[in-house]
Formats: structure tokens, C-alpha cells, sequence
């Protein structure tokens, strides 16, 4: 029976903890150059550094800059340091227990195994405890001198960096209580940190490979929360504080509440290690995992997930090379018990140091196997019927979407009944006919539309897919058809207003706009300008738009190409506005622009422009292929995508800029930032 070695004497021993200290003290010397750069030296420079964005006199603007600092060193880039360093911590600390010679030491020692826990772990608290507190109190010293009076900023900071050290330290900790091998627990300490959100990748790709319509989701909560270090970079941050001039007067931290449920969890991941260590034995120093019963997890563990892992990657490398596009199921059973075999024998291997393993643990492999052919097969038959899974309109709450045609695009969330049910149906028919997604240019099936939805449940459930499909024009015609249901959704004002109303409302007070137009058209070229509108005119331009919309006038052509290319107009409304405050935004923008394309049908804003006098400028799909040689079959020509491609990358600049594009003929020049027409070549 394994030995459990311990004295009956002697509780926290204060010279081993002496001993720690000073033992590890390069590893403490780096942690506390890191942070007393990170904190007190860079407020330091921050504050009087002479050289800089702020002159010397500008305080205030650098006192803002320094807050704006303290809070980032708490979040962010600080997760990833302090995860890295707690494992360092608990590596060094109880490195003791992977070799057979030191762990045989310390338990002949006359303290007892909690004595020798919690001095261990004590030494590590104590050394991140004492430098955040210094790192915390020469911050307050150098704002003192400067004037700065935000002190909860460095609270705030001192409050992060300590509970996640206290979570991320204590869960290595626990981490190392497994581990036998010294490098075995920076492996289990990654590998705990990141199986959740691990496991959840690897069945969303199987799922997105063999089933039909899956979208990869947004990862549950639960998972957010199993993977502290997605958790916490996502959920601790600074966010700006704006004036009604939209200039920052601050800054406000968000994530103590997370950073503090995490740190209560450090604490019973040390009761749980210390609970662990009591129970281990000396002798399994050396083996890659310590404890008997947790040697069966990481065998069929790493067999399971390897088998995916591995088995996707021989899928992807051999099959997906010469089956033209084609899923199989059965290739991937093959591939994921290949792989499965040789992670499951590879960790048979590491727990037996020794290769001969199979004759031992056959019946484990094979009961693997049977797993992982159980997985394919799910997939590949569907056996939970995902594929399937439409809700009901009545069990929709609200459901996001994003529509694109060939040259059409819609996103947006409904909440009306009416519209909720469309697209359910839509989504019902996609399921039902499967439409291909290859388009077949041969057959006139040259077209392609693709759905997202994204539902929202009454119950708290939610439910995505995505799917994509060519179609022709002759499939408009059939109002039974998945392209005729998208083309009458894009006709709808609702569906419109939806797409459109995240924009309008996220606009405070609009500041002006431009209108593209273009000229001196020649042969696979053209010249453009913007026609400049001051905000009345944005408004009324903005408003009339709107007005379209909101009478069915948008969408009409979305999924017709023909159609499209003769009506809609290539120039482009641009608005320019000043944002509303985003508090949920980390960042305020300043300004911001709405980007509106628009066609014949439009009759109001068609009538605005004429009165502006734009209405000339204006100039459809067709009309500038045809003006700039498309099918005239020159040498050089090309369609209006292509050339506007190329051409709509023109970067405003000072008066009289120019900018050259190739011609049929010879050089075109473009002209832009109001530079006189000219002509070269």
C-alpha cells in the first residue's frame, strides 16, 4: 500500500517559508520588476516625462492619460501575465513533490502535510500580495505629485490583479497536486484552462462540417466561465467617460464582480488541493499523473479528444484532397479512430513509461473506438435531428438575420410576429428542398444568396444556422421557391426599417455628406468627386431615404442581377455624424458615417437630389458599363465592380491631389479633393 508520510508534529513552519522566499527570489525579483515598471515607473513618465503628446503645463490632459493606464494595467494583456506567473508560483513552490529524493525530504520533515500546503502556498500569496501592495502605494506617492485625486483607479487595479492572482495561482496549485513530472503542470494547468472552450471548437467544427445549416454560435455562457482566461481579458476592462461634448472626463471600470466570483473560486480550488495532497502518495513523485484515479480521465481524455483533434486534421489532409468538396462520415470515423488510437496508446505510454502497452489496455482502445465511431455517426446521420430544428414563429422572441443577394445585403433583429414567421418559413423551406450551393454557369444558375438567423427564445434558448445557395432567375418566379421568399423579404419595409434602424438610432446630430458621382468616362476608366452637403441637406437627403424605404421602395431588385445592374445607381449618400454614447462600448467614437445605395425606385430622394441639382450626376450599374466600354471587347475593358474595385480606393487629400488609373487607351487621370478635369493620354 502506498505511503502517506507524515509527522503528527507541527503545523505552519516559518523557516520553511524563509526558505521559499529566498530560495525562488529570482522568480519574485521578476514579478516585481514587471509590475513596479507597469504601475509607479510608467505613471511616473506618463505624468513628468517632458517629451511627449502633452507639453509639460498640459496636466490635466496627462492626469486623464495616467487613470486611463492604472485601469489598463488591471485588465487585458495583465490576465495573460498574471496566468503565466501563477504557474511559475506553483511550479516552483512544489516542484518538491516530482522527485522521489526531495518529496521523501519534505514529508520526513516534523510538519504535518496541511503544515507543509499552506507554508508552500503562503510564500507564493504573500510575494503577490506584498508587491501589488508597493506597486499600489508608489502609484498613490507619484499621483500625489502630480495632482492626480482619482485614488479608487489604483484601488481598482490592485483589487484585479490580486484576485486573479488569487484565482489563477490557487487553480495552478491545484493543477500541480495531479502532476508527478515538474513539466507536467504548465500541461494541465493550459490544458484545464482552455477544455471547455477546447471541447466546444471541436464539436461546433464537426458540426459545421457534416450538418446542414449549422452556424457557429456564440460559445455559452457556461463555457465563458470555464475558461477563466477568455472570461476575464472579455469581461474586465476600462470604458471612457464622455461630456455632452463627447470629450473624455473620465474613466470607469467594469469586471470587479467577475474578477471577485473568480477569486472565491481560488479559494476552493486551495481547499480542494489541499484535500488532494492530503491523500497522495510520496512514491508517485516521478509519474506523469499522481493521483490513481485521475490516471483513467487523462488516458481516455487525451484518447477522446486527440481522436477529434487528430482524426479532423487527417480528414482535412487526405480525404478532403480528392472528394471534390464531398462530407463523409465514414472517412471521418476512420480518421477519428486512427488518431483516437494513437493519443489513447501515446498516454498508455506516458502513465506505464514503457511502449509495451497494448496488449494491457486493448479493451480500453477499443471501447474508445466505439465512442468515437458512436460521435461520427451522430453527426454524419444526424441522430439528434438538428438539421431539421425549425421554431415555432410563436417561440420566437426575436431573431436577428443578415440576407445577402447577388448584390443586396440586409442584417438587422425583427420582433414583429409577422416578420418572425416569414422567416421561419424561409428557414422551413431551406430545410425541406436543400438547395444547392455551387452555382452551374452552364445551366444559367449563376446567382448566389446566403441566410443567417439567429433566434432568440421565449424560453432563454436560442437557435442559429446559416445557409448558403445559387439559384436562377427562373427560380424568382416560383413564389414557393427559397429565392423568391428572399426577394420578397427584401421588398419588405419592415425587413428594411430593421436593417436600417441600427444606424439611424445610434446618430446624435448629423455634421454633413457627400454625394459620389462620376465623369470623364473612357474606355475601361472614369474620373470621381464627391458633390459636398452641408447637414441641412445630409437631413433632408437622410430623411427622404428613409421615406423610400418605409414605402416599400428599397429592395425591389436585390435578387434580380439583371434588374440590379439597370437600376441601381453606383454612386453612393454618404452621412457623416457624431455617434450617440455607447456606455457598453470601451471606446467612444468621435464621428462616424452611414453608407446608403440606392436606386430608380427611390422616388423621394430622387426628387430631393433634383432639387439640389445632384439628380444629373447620378448613374446606374449599366449605364457606366456601357459608357466605359464593358462589351465592347477592347483590350483592357472591364466590368463596373472591377473598376470601381480599384477606383473607389482614392484617398481624399489636399486640393489638386491627383491619382492615376490605367486605361484602355492610355493613363486615365482621376481627379479628387476638387482638382480640375484633365485628361492624360
Amino acid at each position: 500500500m502506498p505511503l502517506k508520510t507524515s509527522s503528527s508534529k507541527g503545523g505552519f513552519s516559518a523557516a520553511l517559508l524563509r526558505s521559499d522566499l529566498t530560495r525562488f527570489w529570482p522568480l519574485w525579483a521578476a514579478y516585481t520588476t514587471v509590475w513596479l515598471l507597469a504601475m509607479p515607473a510608467a505613471q511616473f513618465l506618463i505624468l513628468f516625462r517632458r517629451n511627449g503628446i502633452w507639453a509639460l503645463d498640459d496636466m490635466p490632459a496627462r492626469r486623464l492619460e495616467a487613470v486611463d493606464a492604472a485601469l489598463e494595467a488591471g485588465s487585458g494583456s495583465a490576465t495573460v501575465f498574471l496566468a503565466i506567473a501563477a504557474c511559475l508560483f506553483a511550479m516552483a513552490l512544489f516542484s518538491y513533490l516530482t522527485t522521489a529524493r526531495s518529496v521523501g525530504f519534505a514529508h520526513a520533515l516534523p510538519v504535518k502535510r496541511e503544515g507543509l500546503f499552506l507554508t508552500h502556498y503562503a510564500a507564493g500569496a504573500a510575494v503577490f500580495l506584498t508587491v501589488h501592495a508597493a506597486a499600489a502605494l508608489l502609484t498613490l506617492a507619484v499621483w500625489a505629485a502630480a495632482g492626480v485625486t482619482q485614488f479608487w483607479a489604483v484601488g481598482a487595479w490592485f483589487l484585479s490583479v490580486t484576485g486573479q492572482m488569487l484565482f489563477f495561482y490557487s487553480f495552478a496549485v491545484f493543477c500541480a497536486m495531479f502532476a508527478g513530472q515538474v513539466l507536467a503542470v504548465p500541461a494541465f494547468y493550459t490544458i484545464f484552462n482552455l477544455l471547455a472552450a477546447g471541447l466546444t471548437w471541436i464539436f461546433n467544427a464537426l458540426a459545421s462540417q457534416f450538418l446542414y445549416g449549422w452556424a457557429y454560435s456564440d460559445f455559452p455562457d457556461p463555457v465563458r466561465w470555464l475558461t477563466p482566461v477568455w472570461a476575464l481579458t472579455d469581461g474586465v476592462y476600462s470604458s471612457t467617460q464622455l461630456d455632452a461634448n463627447n470629450d473624455i472626463i473620465g474613466y470607469t471600470f467594469t469586471g470587479l464582480p467577475t474578477v471577485a466570483a473568480y477569486a472565491a473560486a481560488g479559494v476552493v480550488l486551495a481547499a480542494l488541493a489541499l484535500a488532494v495532497y492530503r491523500r497522495r502518495a510520496s512514491e508517485t513523485a516521478g509519474d506523469l499523473v499522481a493521483i490513481p484515479w485521475a490516471k483513467p480521465l487523462f488516458r481516455y481524455g487525451m484518447g477522446f479528444c486527440g481522436g477529434l483533434l487528430l482524426g479532423m486534421a487527417l480528414y482535412s489532409f487526405l480525404w478532403n484532397q480528392f472528394s471534390g468538396g464531398a462530407v463523409s462520415a465514414p472517412a471521418m470515423a476512420v480518421c477519428a479512430v486512427a488518431g483516437g488510437l494513437a493519443a489513447y496508446f501515446g498516454a498508455e505510454m506516458l502513465l506505464r513509461k514503457s511502449f509495451r502497452v497494448v496488449k494491457a489496455s486493448w479493451r480500453g482502445a477499443a471501447a474508445l473506438c466505439a465512442v468515437l465511431l458512436l460521435v461520427c455517426a451522430g453527426y454524419g446521420l444526424d441522430l439528434l435531428k438538428v438539421e431539421s430544428r425549425v421554431p415555432q414563429a410563436d417561440q420566437v422572441r426575436d431573431v436577428y438575420f443578415q440576407l445577402y443577394g447577388q448584390y443586396s445585403s440586409l442584417r438587422g433583429t425583427v420582433e414583429d410576429p409577422a416578420l418572425i414567421e416569414r422567416l421561419t418559413a424561409l428557414h422551413q423551406t431551406l430545410v425541406q428542398e436543400r438547395p444547392a450551393e455551387d452555382t452551374d454557369y452552364s445551366s444559367g444558375v449563376d446567382c448566389y444568396a446566403s441566410v443567417t438567423l439567429r433566434y432568440a427564445l421565449k424560453n432563454g434558448g436560442s437557435l442559429s444556422r446559416e445557409y448558403s445557395f445559387a439559384y436562377s432567375a427562373a427560380d424568382l418566379k416560383d413564389n414557393t421557391s427559397p429565392a423568391a421568399q428572399m426577394a420578397a423579404l427584401f421588398r419588405e419595409p419592415g425587413m428594411q426599417m430593421a436593417s436600417l434602424g441600427g444606424d439611424l438610432n445610434s446618430i446624435e446630430r448629423i455634421t454633413s455628406g457627400e454625394l459620389e458621382y462620376y465623369f470623364n468616362y473612357q474606355s475601361g476608366g472614369y474620373s470621381q468627386d464627391a458633390a459636398p452637403l452641408d447637414a441641412k441637406q445630409a437631413r433632408t437627403l437622410l430623411d427622404a431615404f428613409v421615406r423610400d424605404v418605409q414605402a416599400g421602395h428599397a429592395g425591389v431588385d436585390a435578387m434580380d442581377a439583371d434588374a440590379s445592374q439597370e437600376n441601381d445607381y453606383v454612386n453612393a449618400l454618404r452621412i457623416y455624424y457624431v455617434p450617440k454614447a455607447d456606455p457598453s462600448r470601451r471606446y467612444q467614437q468621435d464621428s462616424d458615417t452611414l453608407y446608403l445605395s440606392f436606386t430608380t425606385h427611390y422616388t423621394e430622394l430622387l426628387a430631393e437630389l433634383e432639387k439640389l441639382g445632384l439628380k444629373d450626376d447620378l448613374i446606374t450599374t449599366a449605364e457606366l458599363d456601357r459608357r466605359i466600354g464593358v462589351d465592347s471587347g477592347e483590350p483592357g475593358s472591364v466590368g463596373v465592380y472591377e473598376a470601381l474595385d480599384e477606383d473607389m480606393l482614392y484617398v481624399p487629400a489636399e486640393e489638386d491631389a491627383i491619382g492615376i488609373i490605367g486605361g484602355a487607351d492610355g493613363p486615365t487621370a482621376v481627379f479628387v479633393g476638387g482638382a480640375e478635369e484633365e485628361e492624360a493620354g
